[in-house]
């Protein structure tokens, strides 16, 4: 007797096809955010080792020319005056030798000065039809994966000598009150005493830092120590400051009109500004804007609020990575008290904050 054939199995029902396609849809949904995370923190961790290059390229400086470089090497008799900028000095020591080679050579013809005393860097390169040479050249190394700010300065800021060139993610740290180790020359604020209000019911409850005279730091400077004083730290926003004037941060300098926000910032704010939210640019009209202009304002002290263009600003969660001045990579969370930032920033204020958990 023959068998009778079996029969086979039919396709999917539509049914069948459903529930397979919501069980699909479920486990992307669960693995979508660790996937996001481990690839945020990769992007966090090429961010630590760029802030750990630079830290130790400013020791290797230190070690070059005995003492950090300058914040900017803009004309000390001068505020508004250009100057190329830190990160240049830095360049030698993250495998960029080229570049720097390029940027010394950009002087006039026949003059004595190095390019890092000459004060009309970005004058020059206009009056050649060109840019600062490289400084229109993004370097990884000063670059955070995690920022959404573009590569080069858009085309249409207010400042024509700072269209097209490279950004940067991170800036040094002027501490608060100009008195930071990445110093911006200005004898006309030697002496001066900028009054900072804070209302953390501490004391005291205004604090008062003289600008010094010194335009670099030697470590022997530091006498709170390498290891309790910040050196640079993520910057990566840009904002209208004044209604149609924009601020980009760059690596080669600052252009001049007191820009030197550029490339250095300010710890005597709130992490991020205390904006919301991350983004790459903060029109003045943006409410977290405005509500941080405010509040700079009613302290009603050094500070105002203009301010804003210069805080520390980074791409992760919780807030800010940055180096000290000894090399080592801290996270600064968003939360972090003004008055310990400021601690952070000031070099030679006797507060170490030994309790401080970064």
């Amino acid at each position: 007797m023959t068998a009778a054939p079996t029969r086979g199995r039919g396709a999917f029902t539509l049914v069948e096809l459903l529930v397979v396609i919501a069980i699909i849809g479920i486990l992307i949904a669960l693995l979508l955010p660790a996937v996001q995370a481990a690839r945020e923190a990769a992007r966090r961790a090429d961010c630590q080792n760029n802030l750990k290059q630079i830290g130790l390229a400013l020791q290797n400086v230190h070690d070059a020319e005995g003492a950090l470089p300058q914040g900017v090497y803009t004309d000390p008799n001068n505020s508004n005056s250009a100057g190329l900028g830190w990160m240049t000095r830095v360049l030698p020591y993250i495998e960029e030798q080229a570049k720097y080679d390029l940027i010394a050579q950009h002087v006039p013809p026949g003059s004595t000065k190095t390019a890092w005393e000459y004060y009309f860097p970005f004058q020059y390169a206009s009056s050649q039809g060109r840019v600062i040479p490289t400084s229109d050249q993004s370097i990884d190394a000063f670059t955070c994966p995690s920022s959404d700010v573009p590569a080069l300065v858009p085309g249409d800021v207010d400042k024509a000598v700072v269209r097209g060139l490279a950004t940067t993610s991170y800036k040094g740290s002027k501490g608060a009150g100009r008195r930071g180790v990445l110093v911006r020359p200005d004898t006309a604020d030697i002496g001066r005493v900028r009054r900072i209000r804070l209302d953390d019911g501490q004391q005291p409850a205004i604090l008062e830092i003289e600008q010094p005279g010194r335009r670099r730091y030697k470590f022997r400077h530091i006498t709170d120590g390498l290891s309790k004083t910040v050196a640079a730290a993520e910057a990566a926003y840009a904002i209208e400051w004044q209604t149609g004037k924009q601020r980009w941060p760059i690596w080669i300098g600052t252009p001049g009109f007191d820009w030197d926000e550029v490339v250095l910032y300010k710890t005597e704010y709130s992490i991020n500004c205390g904006f919301g939210d991350v983004k790459e640019y903060w029109p003045i009209s943006d409410p977290d804007v405005q509500a941080a202009r405010n509040e700079l304002s009613s302290y009603n002290d050094s500070r105002n609020p203009s301010d804003v263009n210069d805080c520390a600003f980074g791409w992760h969660p919780g807030g800010v990575l940055c180096v000290f001045v000894d090399g080592s990579v801290h996270f600064l969370a968003r939360d972090l008290e003004h008055r310990v930032h400021i601690y952070l920033g000031d070099p030679l204020d006797g507060e170490v904050n030994q309790g401080l958990s970064l």
